[in-house]
């Protein structure tokens, strides 16, 4: 593509007006690595007079690049709301998790141009910066038997504590449990639990793999005795229950539920704040009750890509076609908003970043989508909420206030 053409491309999509062709041609032209002279002679013309916003040239190839395919799946988005009028709620798409920071800043067409425009904004945004939250990290709270803590947090891999029969072990970043039967005794309980804006997985005596998102926990014992494997939890965890015959897993869900399997994968969302506790079921099959008064209430076998939910009532409810994709997202390290209201966005943004959101009056209606990265810092994923009509502000002490 010669530059002249170029040229016009990048001055369409500053100024907003870049048809569909054009946003498939300039997408083409920013794959050609021959282009990009071109893109870092433009860079440099449009924003000489703001070149904190582009330090590198690299960035704003992939800001634009990012830019341009974000606008494609807003047309698309947009598109399909003229199909269904009967959709009421603001929908907005976050962010891709690709190209996650470069996203977050071109979120929505004409941003560049208000960004350049507007000095209060950048004072605001400066403001916020100063208080920024790193994202969560791995880190978590191990409750021995006799009542001992030990802070996972930045432990070296090695053994942790001993116990009647078994050793605890960091070994790559997880927690393992290692039994030797000829020197057990009474059976001890021992709890993980990890704090708001932490993660971590271990593996029970018996295989049993989990991963525990932030602000969850689950109890069992330093090894499994009797007919059956039981342990409980709250919050969220995700299973990979290790198969044994005849010795069924079962997990207590917050005194309200109750998973039975052999061996499967699923995944546990029983948040004290979420409307129900949901058990999601990944592969094998899983035995789900609703419990009243420690009493089986109602029960439901599940097939793969199923959910179960359990009411405050005790209901039990069937949902037959899940987004298993955002079920686990967190797990690889996404946030996926698809569908999501902002209560729901704010919910997981609190547990992760560690903050306290306060609404300041009604709550802004708006249904959001897309994938982000869990790894960018607070003022990086709030960036692109504020593009796409999240007003806020944050205060000390991690509350984070959000306007009408």
């Amino acid at each position: 593509m010669d530059k002249s053409k170029f040229t016009d491309l990048i001055d369409n999509y500053v100024a907003g007006t870049l048809s569909k062709e054009g946003w498939k041609q300039l997408k083409d032209a920013l794959d050609d690595p021959e282009n990009l002279v071109y893109l870092d002679e433009e860079l440099l013309l449009t924003f000489m007079n703001d070149a904190y916003l582009f330090n590198e040239p690299e960035a704003g190839r992939i800001a634009i690049n990012s830019g341009v395919s974000e606008k494609i799946k807003m047309q698309h988005e947009r598109n399909h709301l003229a199909q269904h009028p009967m959709v009421a709620s603001k929908r907005i798409f976050v962010g891709s998790w690709r190209w996650a920071a470069a996203i977050l800043f071109m979120l929505l067409s004409g941003t560049l141009w208000w960004l350049l425009n507007n000095k209060k904004q950048e004072i605001e945004t400066v403001a916020r910066q100063s208080i920024d939250l790193p994202p969560g990290k791995n880190g978590a709270i191990l409750k021995l038997g006799d009542g001992s803590e030990v802070v996972l947090d930045s432990l070296a891999d090695g053994i942790v504590a001993t116990q009647p029969g078994t050793k605890v072990k960091l070994i790559k970043g997880q927690l393992v449990y290692d039994t030797d039967s000829k020197t057990r005794g009474e059976v001890v309980y021992n709890t993980m639990t990890t704090p708001r804006g932490r993660q971590f997985r271990l593996v029970l005596p018996d295989g049993t793999r989990v991963w525990l998102n932030a602000a969850s926990s689950i109890t069992y014992p330093a090894y499994f005795s009797g007919d059956s494997r039981t342990v409980k939890v709250s919050g969220e965890a995700y299973f990979e229950v290790a198969r044994l015959e005849n010795k069924p897993f079962k997990i207590n869900v917050d005194d309200r539920g109750e998973v039975e399997v052999l061996g499967t994968h699923f995944n546990i969302n029983a948040y004290k704040d979420e409307q129900n506790i949901k058990t999601t079921l990944l592969e094998g099959s899983v035995k789900a009750s609703s419990l009243i008064a420690s009493k089986v209430h109602e029960q439901i076998v599940l097939k793969p890509g199923q959910q179960a939910e359990i009411t405050d009532s005790g209901k039990l409810q069937l949902n037959e076609s899940v987004n298993t994709d955002q079920v686990m997202a967190w797990k690889n390290e996404l946030f996926n908003f698809e569908n999501a209201s902002l209560q729901e966005v704010m919910r997981q943004l609190s547990r992760w970043y560690d903050i306290e959101v306060v609404y300041e009056k009604e709550i802004p209606q708006m249904t959001f989508g897309g994938e982000m990265s869990r790894n960018v810092s607070l003022s990086g994923l709030l960036s692109g909420l504020e593009r796409a009509g999240v007003h806020f502000r944050i205060e000390e002490g991690n509350r984070l206030i959000v306007m009408p």
